[in-house]
């Protein structure tokens, strides 16, 4: 029998290995990583609504919104 294979709805993982994860140093450098990148675009959407008010944050906002999807 394989490793993990599905049972019942349930995936079935055993010797408590997930496959492929990082080490616990590099998970928490990318924690990180991600962390700052949250961080530096909230500092940004908060000086744009600082500087230009919320209506054309409101505009730029929905503007963005529409070009991704």
């Amino acid at each position: 029998m394989p490793a993990s294979r599905m049972e019942n709805g349930m995936h079935r993982i055993e010797n408590g290995s997930s496959g492929a994860q990082p080490d616990g140093s590099s998970a928490g450098m990318s924690r990180l990583a991600v962390a700052g990148v949250v961080l530096g675009f909230a500092g940004l959407a908060s000086a744009f609504w600082a500087f230009n008010g919320p209506r054309v944050f409101a505009e730029a906002i929905s503007a963005a919104w529409v070009l991704c999807f």
